[in-house]
């Protein structure tokens, strides 16, 4: 492509290079004139295949020279924390108003209990329809929630479970391993999620209740007002006067006419005399 002599080696000749997009490579070889034997000739080269010749050194371009450097990689990020191990757990099927619920360690491991069998056995000991169960480990521990509707039935279902906590041989068989329960854990709290069931309604009368009523406030209210019209006939009539009086002091005494004319006189001398 083209060709200069240069006493500064290859760097006059590969930076003319790079400015040539078409240059692929840069050969250098000596003058066979001893008097420029101070300078060495440089050649341009484009692409295609170089023989190697003796007494020349071939220097080629690099496509990714002038690139800028590639930024540093940032470092990845810190490893995010495991998650918690998730422990088997059952929830219950229903929405009861009370939850009894008791803790007991059972002698084997989370993987080898058996969550589902287990809360079966339960609910049937306890007759109740489902039971919420959840592990965790240290050897096992296993929290058991009943349901209750109503605060009687919780306090049966905690009366029943301290029976159960104290036979070891029906806690292995419910539990399929050695267990114990702490009776200390057996508590009794409201579900906050159950919805509480309207007051319920006083009970409705009958047609019947509400005749009955009727008949006695009208009752009530009539035989005081007959009573009084009876007394108001007889007393107008002077039926009253012809009873015979209980005692002495009932008599009745006739009063006299009294009038005007009847009336004491008056004196006309009426005189006052003051004194200090």
């Amino acid at each position: 492509m083209q060709g200069i002599s240069s006493g500064l080696g290859f760097s006059e000749a590969g930076h003319l290079c790079l400015q040539v997009p078409e240059c692929y490579a840069v050969i250098e070889n000596d003058f066979y004139n001893r008097a420029l034997a101070h300078l060495k000739r440089y050649v341009l080269r484009g692409a295609g295949e170089l023989l190697a010749e003796p007494s020349t050194t071939t220097l080629l371009r690099s496509r990714n020279h002038c690139l800028p450097p590639s930024p540093p990689l940032s470092p990845p990020p810190p490893p995010s924390s495991p998650p918690p191990p998730l422990y088997p757990t059952l929830q219950m099927q229903t929405r009861p108003f009370f939850f009894v619920r008791f803790i007991a360690q059972v002698e084997t491991t989370v993987e080898q209990f058996d969550v589902p069998a287990y809360a079966q056995r339960m609910s049937t000991r306890l007759g109740v329809p489902s039971v919420g169960v959840s592990v965790s480990p240290g050897s096992v521990f296993v929290t058991t929630e009943v349901g209750a509707d109503d605060q009687a039935a919780a306090d049966a279902l905690t009366t029943q479970i301290a029976e159960v906590a104290s036979d070891p041989d029906l806690l292995s068989e419910l539990y399929d391993a050695p267990t114990t329960v702490d009776t200390n854990s057996i508590t009794t709290t409201q579900n906050p999620d159950a919805v509480m069931p309207p007051p319920s309604s006083p009970p409705k009368r009958s047609d019947e209740d509400h005749s009955y009523i009727a008949l006695i406030i009208i009752l009530v209210i009539a035989l005081p007002v007959g009573a009084f019209l009876i007394y108001l006939h007889l007393e107008k009539k002077g039926t009253w006067s012809n009873i015979a009086p209980l005692s002495p002091e009932a008599t009745r005494t006739p009063y006299a006419r009294v009038t005007k004319d009847d009336a004491p006189t008056r004196k006309a001398d009426i005189s006052f005399n003051l004194t200090m």
